[in-house]
C-alpha cells in the first residue's frame, strides 16, 4: 500500500452514501448504538448532530477516493478519548483496520492534544482487537461486555 492514497478527515453529512448505509445495516453484531435500519437521511442527521457535539467525533477513512470506513471517538476527559473503528464489508481483511487505528490516533493527538486513547469493543470482536494490537495498544481485560484497551501515550 506504499503508493496508494489513504486519508482521514472529519465526516460531513454529504459523505454518507449507499455503500456506507448498507454496511451499517449489514452489521448486526458489533454496532450497538445504531437502530435496526439506517437510512441515508437518518445517518446524515446523526453526523450533523455529531459535528455540533463537544465530546464526539466521527472520522471518515478514504482509500483512492472511496469512503471505506469510519472511526468514532468520544471524550472521556479533556485529554482522554475512546476510539472505535468500522471498516465497510467489501474492505475487511485487507489490513485497513490497523491503518485506520493509527491514523485516527494521530488525528486525535495532533488535532485535540489527546494524551490517552482507549478502544472499546465487544469482547469477541477479534478483528477489531487485532487492529488495535497491531498499533501497540496494550490489552487490558475487564469483566464488562466492552473491553478497554489503552495505548501508551
Amino acid at each position: 500500500m506504499n503508493d496508494e492514497i489513504l486519508f482521514i478527515r472529519c465526516m460531513q453529512p454529504d459523505d454518507v452514501n449507499q455503500v456506507y448505509v448498507e454496511s451499517l445495516n449489514n452489521e448486526n453484531k458489533y454496532l450497538e448504538t445504531k437502530p435496526d435500519r439506517v437510512t441515508i437521511e437518518f445517518q446524515r442527521k446523526y453526523i450533523g448532530d455529531t459535528l455540533l457535539s463537544n465530546d464526539r467525533l466521527l472520522l471518515c477513512f478514504f482509500y483512492k477516493g472511496d469512503l471505506i470506513g469510519t472511526s468514532g471517538s468520544q471524550a472521556i476527559s479533556s485529554n482522554e478519548f475512546s476510539l472505535g473503528i468500522f471498516i465497510f464489508d467489501d474492505w475487511r481483511g485487507r489490513g485497513f483496520g490497523s491503518i485506520l487505528v493509527w491514523m485516527a490516533c494521530r488525528f486525535l493527538i495532533q488535532e485535540f492534544n489527546v494524551l490517552t486513547v482507549k478502544a472499546g469493543m465487544e469482547i469477541d470482536n477479534h478483528a477489531s482487537l487485532k487492529s488495535f494490537l497491531k498499533q501497540e495498544f496494550i490489552e487490558k481485560w475487564c469483566s464488562r461486555k466492552i473491553n478497554p484497551i489503552i495505548t501508551i501515550s
